[in-house]
């Protein structure tokens, strides 16, 4: 992983830990950090990272967390999914299907033989939009796993 990727996941990661503490004192932080991480591709992809983080730490008895901060951040996590499903999943599912879900892709020419960096804008985009669904994926299971009974 290189630096970049390392210090994302560090700080998505952060931000789903304070996410747990501050739970009851910023009732509309999952919200807030939606509209604000929503504005283009780089920042929703963020977004779907934290999002996927709260899930896994929610359940993971590897993160020392007193047990009262725990249930009460299991009942925000099920307070808040109506709002994660609809207002972040559905909604970022539906502009990638409207995007064309992989037309860019399609219609990118690759980039030259031993060129590990695409070389043209629609190209980076098409890349940008396959991690985006990458991530969609990621956070949707890790969402639907923590809904699962156990």
């Amino acid at each position: 992983m290189d630096g970049a990727k390392a210090t994302l996941n560090s700080l998505c990661t952060a931000m789903a830990i304070l996410v747990m503490h501050l739970n009851k004192h910023w009732g509309d932080f999952v919200e807030n950090m939606a509209s604000e991480l929503s504005e283009n591709v780089d920042h929703v992809t963020a977004l779907l990272l934290i999002i996927k983080y709260m899930a896994d730490i929610c359940d993971n008895d590897s993160i020392v967390i007193e047990d009262s901060i725990r249930q009460s951040f299991f009942t925000f996590m099920d307070n808040i999914s109506q709002q994660i499903f609809e207002g972040v999943f559905n909604y970022w599912a539906g502009k990638l299907l409207q995007s064309g879900l992989g037309v860019a892709a399609s219609k990118a020419q690759p980039s030259p033989p031993g060129s590990a960096i695409p070389t043209d804008r629609q190209e980076i985009e098409a890349l940008k939009l396959q991690r985006l669904r990458s991530k969609l994926v990621d956070a949707f299971y890790c969402w639907i796993k923590l809904r699962l009974p156990d």
